[in-house]
């Protein structure tokens, strides 16, 4: 339990530091607003770590994203095979469309 506080801290220490070092850091300010959101929802997410481990939902919230990741790759997957079959597809028709000229070709000489 206390190797989590200890961890815990840690994590609040650097979330913290490194949005303060990102805010610094920014050019213009026009992303300011965002960044602020998003250092917060990250802050929200840390300060809620030890809540998740204790009752178990940090394992089904990996669970459920590793899932969506999954499902993610499998269409990319999918749409890249779908395109390298139309890439065949285009490629065989094209030979096929270059023999039957050189067929014509040569029947056109014969005569």
């Amino acid at each position: 339990m206390r190797e989590l506080l200890t961890e815990w801290m840690i994590n609040l220490t650097l979330v913290s530091l490194l949005s303060s070092l990102i805010t610094k850091l920014l050019p213009g300010k026009e992303y300011t607003p965002y960044i602020r959101v998003f250092c917060g929802i990250l802050m929200i997410l840390t300060l809620l770590q030890p809540m998740l481990k204790l009752t178990g939902l940090e394992n089904e919230i990996d669970f459920h994203l590793t899932e969506d990741m999954y499902e993610i790759e499998k269409r990319q997957m999918e749409n890249k095979l779908i395109r390298i079959e139309e890439e065949q597809k285009e490629k065989l028709k094209n030979q096929y469309e270059e023999y039957l000229e050189e067929q014509l070709g040569g029947m056109e000489n014969e005569d």
